[in-house]
């Protein structure tokens, strides 16, 4: 999404906790670092309110933290992952795949296409 200049003003946030331990690769969280300093995207922090999903719904932290957060300040989650959609449903918090949440958000069609194809790619 970085190089089709989709992340502008802040839509999206991730919880500070990915950049820890071996969530993402190094170059993923060095991503992460650029768009944050550029104010594309926020990264969050919560209280430890998070800890009882991690076992209640065998998440890992940095996803407990997200549902948490996103529980908490009533936001959608944007996910791929069936598993956390579940999960989401059960908490009642509102889920989008990425290409929804893109028009959502008024993108390009012929972005969230070509998005949509690298998902698809990166899912076989």
């Amino acid at each position: 999404m970085r190089p089709l200049d989709l992340l502008k003003e802040k839509e999206f946030q991730i919880s500070d906790l990915f950049l820890g331990d071996f969530y993402l690769t190094p170059q993923e969280k060095q991503i992460i670092h650029i768009l944050e300093k550029d104010e594309k995207i926020e990264l969050f922090t919560t209280d430890l309110g998070f800890n009882n999903l991690i076992d209640l719904y065998s998440v890992c932290p940095p996803e407990a933290a997200s549902l948490y957060y996103a529980k908490l300040k009533r936001l959608p989650l944007v996910t791929q992952s069936d598993i956390t959609k579940e999960v989401c449903d059960k908490m009642g918090i509102t889920v989008y795949k990425p290409c929804e949440a893109l028009k959502f958000l008024n993108k390009s069609d012929e972005k969230i296409d070509y998005v949509e194809r690298m998902l698809n790619r990166i899912e076989v």
